[in-house]
């Protein structure tokens, strides 16, 4: 989903945080609730415009929960793999020492939580081809058609 210009702020922002090694607490905590606000103002805009043409949309948030937008939708998807696979990852993509990439997971929600919550959870711990088939699968199934 494109998020016009407040996508580009929250990329900045995103990336000014893995630049930066961290905001100070206070900072990102008054940060989150500026750039939130805006990006789940965009998106409840975009739903209410994609509503109008479609019966199935598909939103992409990696903090549906953290912006408490799991409330508006019918049926959540959870990408998971352990903690150490993600840690592995995170110093991969970000190139992070593994404590500054552990101390990005802990800053998050707990895996538990997200798995909790999940309807579905599609584990990503293999390779990409094997979280596809399984992407595939969810959308050949539709497992949320009984839910709405």
């Amino acid at each position: 989903m494109a998020l016009k210009g407040h996508f580009l702020w929250y990329n900045f922002y995103v990336k000014l945080i893995a630049i930066t090694g961290g905001i100070a607490t206070g900072k990102l905590r008054e940060l989150n609730c500026i750039m939130h606000q805006k990006i789940k103002d965009e998106i409840l805009q975009q739903f209410k415009e994609l509503s109008a043409v479609n019966d199935e949309i598909f939103v992409e948030a990696a903090v549906l929960f953290e912006m408490n937008l799991d409330k508006y939708v019918d049926f959540v998807v959870v990408a998971d793999c352990p903690d150490e696979i993600r840690i592995q990852r995170i110093i991969s993509r970000d190139h992070l020492s593994y404590e500054e990439a552990l101390k990005r997971i802990n800053s998050q929600m707990p895996r538990s939580e997200y798995l909790k919550r999940a309807d579905l959870v599609i584990d990503t711990s293999g390779d990409v081809t094997k979280t596809i088939e399984q992407a595939f699968e969810m959308l050949n199934k539709k497992p949320w058609c009984g839910r709405i």
